[in-house]
């Protein structure tokens, strides 16, 4: 007569056989997709390109769609690249209409690599033109400054209308002086 905890015994050996085959099956399974998995990787137009370089985002962004182009996966030419930045600019307006802040970090990223194919395909480095956006915006920063305190103002003290009306001043003024100096280099 077999007793109680022999047959419980079984029962969990039997069990445990089963369970050992089934992660065996598994193991052999994940092995055989991770190899898949592998080979994609080591045969992506995208896997050499490093995202974690201290690259700018702009530029592994250029890398990518420089890669990804080698497939015809790109756009033809720029206008199609503009109708591609206005879709996700709107898709980014309709996040931020939602209030929904992991939408809105998502869509300004797409919004971001966007502009950057842009550049890409009009030949323009990314970073060197938003350095020089950058530099452009101080000048003429300070520039509006030394017009409010030659008004005897602080821009604390000045209304955003006074404000915007100086911004304009200085960037038609910046503009005219820039097209004397084109015509002077001539």
């Amino acid at each position: 007569c077999i007793s109680f905890f022999e047959v419980l015994a079984n029962v969990f050996l039997s069990k445990l056989a089963n369970w050992s085959n089934i992660k065996n099956m598994e193991k052999e399974r994940a092995g055989t997709q991770n190899d898949v998995s592998k080979k994609i990787r080591e045969k992506s137009l995208v896997s050499e390109i490093s995202l974690h370089d201290g690259t700018p985002a702009s530029n592994a962004a250029i890398r990518l769609g420089k890669s990804v182009s080698k497939v015809n996966f790109d756009w033809r030419n720029s206008d199609e690249v503009v109708k591609q930045v206005k879709s996700e600019l709107n898709e980014l307006i309709q996040a931020m209409d939602e209030n929904d802040a992991s939408a809105i970090y998502e869509e300004m990223g797409d919004l971001l690599f966007t502009v950057a194919q842009l550049c890409r395909h009009l030949d323009i480095d990314p970073e060197l033109c938003g350095i020089d956006s950058n530099i452009k915006f101080k000048r003429r920063f300070l520039t509006l400054e030394q017009f409010a305190s030659l008004d005897k103002k602080t821009l604390a003290k000045t209304s955003k209308k006074e404000m915007q009306t100086l911004w304009n001043t200085v960037k038609i003024n910046e503009k005219k002086l820039s097209k004397k100096r084109a015509k002077l280099s001539k």
